[in-house]
């Protein structure tokens, strides 16, 4: 039980940082000798603060800043901090009860200024404080605490702001993949600061899911420059995939397990070719041929119906885990229990012995990716762990993805508003692509969106938790279309109830004669059955610390309103062989090399399997080539090519006076000589069976090239001298 304790603040020096008009209030409260610290031996004493030159320019929030300089023996005990004028309650101090150090703790207590502004009086605003039912622990006998307070908040020396810079986007929510989004603020003229933040605009190009804070800072009417912070939070698109298919056939199914996607045309997704589970898409006639694929992020529709005493299975996990300690997670393949010395990991029929791995206090599951997150800061780098299962009071601002291992990986999602859990009794509640996250001090309940980290508070309510030896229990999040459900074992009934955060009624979906102490549940959406973990036995069997399983009847479906996320692109590319336009040439310019290109398994000319990528020919006919490509498709061209044995070819300049090879024969070492410069980039002799022998890299201007190809065979090669514009050829001998 609390009861209200009385501390007045005083503040004798005021500490002004300017900024133009801008300044801030930061001063010590002083008590009536003027000092800041003041010292309380028992219980209904009170100290008093004063804070003097109260400016009437406040605005925002203040931080009233409580320092305690000694501990309380007993967990009940605690200091309210209350206004000296109106017994208005400020907040309280209930911390530090356990530390034997007695080490100086504090907390922060947000006050609104235009509260400070409406108590105080001539410029002093006066608080007071008084331990409730306090036996103190520290001090020179171990019979005194010390108390202090800070006051800061920021105040305009022109007076009241008469505008306070706020954004005006319409939106504030966009994706990894999309344009650089415009900012817009209010008034005019100010500056915009963020991360990817250039001038008025904000990239999130590149940038991993989640909300990131952006600032506003401008100047308003009479010259008081404010600022305003707003979450903008980047969605998370599926993977792009890029796929090899036949000209003219159909693509690989996209299996997106129970995802629902849809499929358009267009990047906005207002084209919509389908939407499905499973889709297949063809005939495919263009390379590259894209189309645009995005998943329904609307609340999947999940209910938890009922449990049954079916087919139950339990083991007993001390001798892995250690003692007790709450908190279950599921996967595709594992479930995951929390004990005291280690986090042990079966398989999801319990039928094989265990893994260790770390205790993981903040672990749960998204039930649609079945994947394992924790609860993170990013302040601190740790997430939470309640190392002596006497509660924490930690602040969430970012989950973060765990491997099967439970180690940390490098995929990080922040919240649009960071979430204070303080000691025990809260509640984590694992949901189809969300989770929800109940303080079970403050009594809120809020739902954090897996795919952006954006936050929404649900309600103030009251859940009867069972209570685990951890800082939380853990439970389903369910929703019905309309309204959440969090699903969790009552304390009083010791059965599974289903409570509506809306309308705050409870319903059971339970029966059970003896339940033990469950205080971890979670459903697996795979197998349909329930999860659960109790100390000691329960009536499904057991010894000391229980995992175990039960039949559970669920309702899953998606959503009938979707709402689809960020897009991402489906590229689709056929390969093509291009023998070129049928041709007629002169006796004298065989052998013509037909080419079929590079990177096919298998090569046929007219109807030979020879793997030549180039076919030499000499004489009229149609010459049709076949390749197989890694999509094993075949590729296939035809050309014509007519032989005029009786006419003399038009030599080109390049082929002829600028391309000479001397000498002729040679053993493989010669001189390629232009008449001119020629911008060259290689030089490439193949066999007369397609096979390439030497490739020399020229990537110059140049009017001669040596070439040094001892090792050829004796035999005929053709010479490829390849330009920036094109390819000449010509035939020479090697002999030995």
């Amino acid at each position: 039980m609390k009861k209200n304790l009385l501390f007045t603040a005083v503040i004798f020096a005021l500490s002004v940082f300017s900024s133009n008009a801008q300044s801030t209030y930061a001063q010590w409260g002083l008590n009536s000798n003027g000092d800041d610290w003041d010292t309380l031996y028992n219980s209904g004493e009170t100290s008093n603060f004063d804070f003097t030159g109260i400016p009437a320019g406040a605005y925002g929030n203040a931080k009233l800043i409580f320092y305690v300089d000694g501990g309380f023996d007993v967990p009940w005990n605690y200091a309210a901090i209350l206004d000296l004028g109106t017994d208005d309650y400020l907040g309280s101090y209930d911390g530090n009860w356990s530390n034997p150090t007695c080490q100086v703790d504090s907390i922060i207590i947000d006050i609104n200024t235009a509260d400070i502004l409406n108590y105080q009086s001539a410029g002093i605003w006066s608080v007071y404080v008084a331990p409730y039912s306090v036996d103190f622990i520290c001090g020179a006998n171990n019979d005194m605490a010390r108390f202090k307070v800070r006051l800061v908040f920021e105040y305009c020396s022109f007076g009241h702001p008469v505008e306070f810079a706020s954004f005006t986007n319409a939106s504030t929510s966009t994706c990894a993949t999309s344009s650089p989004l415009t900012l817009t603020g209010s008034p005019a003229g100010g500056t915009f600061s963020g991360t990817n933040v250039t001038g008025n605009t904000f990239n999130p190009m590149g940038l991993a899911p989640g909300s990131y804070e952006l600032t506003y800072t401008a100047t308003d009417g009479i010259g008081c420059v404010t600022s305003t912070s707003k979450f903008f939070s980047v969605g998370n698109a599926p993977m792009d995939i890029s796929a090899l298919v036949c000209e003219g056939g159909y693509a690989p199914a996209i299996e997106p397990l129970n995802k629902e996607f849809v499929f358009a045309y267009d990047l906005g997704l207002t084209n919509a070719i389908d939407t499905a589970t499973a889709y297949v898409y063809g005939p495919v006639v263009n390379s590259p041929e894209v189309i645009y694929y995005a998943q329904n992020i609307a609340p999947k529709i999940f209910t938890l119906d009922n449990v049954t005493t079916n087919n139950a299975l339990i083991i007993d996990h001390d001798n892995l885990t250690g003692d007790d300690r709450g908190g279950l997670a599921v996967t595709n393949n594992f479930v995951y229990v929390v004990g005291d010395d280690y986090t042990g990991r079966y398989d999801l029929n319990l039928q094989t012995t265990g893994t260790a791995l770390p205790v993981r206090d903040g672990l749960f599951s998204d039930l649609q990716e079945m994947k394992i997150w924790s609860l993170y800061n990013t302040v601190s780098g740790e997430m939470p762990f309640d190392n002596d299962n006497s509660g924490l009071d930690y602040t969430v601002d970012a989950i973060i993805a765990l491997d099967d291992d439970l180690n940390m990986t490098n995929e990080i999602v922040m919240l649009s508003t960071p979430i204070e859990m303080y000691n025990t009794n809260n509640g984590i509640f694992a949901g189809f692509g969300k989770v929800g996250l109940y303080n079970g001090d403050t009594e809120d309940f809020n739902i954090v969106d897996l795919n952006t980290g954006e936050v929404t508070f649900v309600n103030n309510l009251y859940l009867d938790l069972q209570g685990s030896e951890n800082w939380s229990d853990w439970g389903t999040l369910s929703f019905d279309g309309t309204d959440y459900f969090a699903n969790y074992v009552n304390y009083g009934t010791v059965q599974i109830e289903s409570h509506n955060l809306t309308t705050d009624v409870t319903s059971e979906i339970s029966s059970f004669s003896d339940f033990g102490q469950t205080a971890s549940i979670i459903y697996h959406p795979g197998n349909g059955r329930l999860y659960f973990h109790t100390e000691n036995s329960c009536e499904f069997g057991g010894d000391e610390e229980t995992l175990g399983y039960i039949d559970a009847d669920a309702t899953e479906m998606n959503n009938p309103n979707p709402i689809f996320g960020c897009p991402a692109m489906i590229e689709y590319t056929f390969n093509s062989i291009d023998l070129g336009n049928d041709v007629t040439i002169c006796g004298d310019q065989t052998p013509l090399i037909l080419e079929a290109g590079f990177g096919y398994s298998s090569y046929t000319w007219n109807g030979v399997n020879n793997n030549w990528n180039i076919y030499p020919v000499s004489s009229t006919g149609t010459y049709t080539v076949e390749a197989i490509d890694a999509a094993n498709c075949v590729v296939t061209d035809q050309i014509v090519v007519t032989v005029d044995q009786g006419c003399v070819a038009n030599v080109d300049e390049l082929a002829s006076q600028s391309f000479n090879v001397y000498p002729v024969p040679n053993n493989g070492k010669f001189v390629i000589d232009f008449s001119i410069e020629m911008d060259v980039q290689s030089v490439v002799l193949v066999d007369m069976n397609g096979k390439v022998c030497y490739d020399l890299a020229v990537n110059g201007t140049t009017n001669k090239i040596n070439v040094d190809a001892v090792n050829l065979e004796a035999g005929i090669y053709i010479v490829n001298v390849i330009s920036t514009t094109e390819t000449v050829r010509k035939q020479i001998v090697v002999t030995k």
